[in-house]
């Protein structure tokens, strides 16, 4: 879910496909693949770079916008599901803890 919030972010920003790539950490044939499935759906547009105008920038339609909050509506929901009886510092433990696992995935 971070990834698609932070993706909304990227498009509300208005970046090209290879700052999408870079973020994702996929290669831009993969994104290029994403992005024209969610052009089809509608979810995105294209449209020209201000700054270059050989480029193009993408940006969340309506629809990616009503799509994106729903997203954020469940992922809040659950995220609180999760949570519930357990104790702050078991939280705190346990996100020390996550967060040097992904590390370990990235060295």
């Amino acid at each position: 879910m971070f990834r698609w919030l932070a993706l909304k972010e990227l498009f509300d920003l208005r970046f090209n496909c290879h700052c999408i790539a870079n973020f994702l950490d996929r290669d831009k044939a993969q994104v290029t693949r994403l992005l024209s499935s969610l052009i089809k759906q509608e979810l995105i547009v294209k449209e020209p770079s201000p700054e270059d105008k050989r480029s193009q920038c993408l940006r969340m339609t309506k629809s990616g916008e009503e799509i994106i909050a729903k997203l954020t509506n469940v992922d809040s929901v659950m995220f609180e599901k999760m949570k519930d009886g357990i104790d702050p510092a078991d939280l705190e433990i346990f996100e020390q803890v996550a967060i040097k696992m992904a590390r370990n995935l990235n060295n």
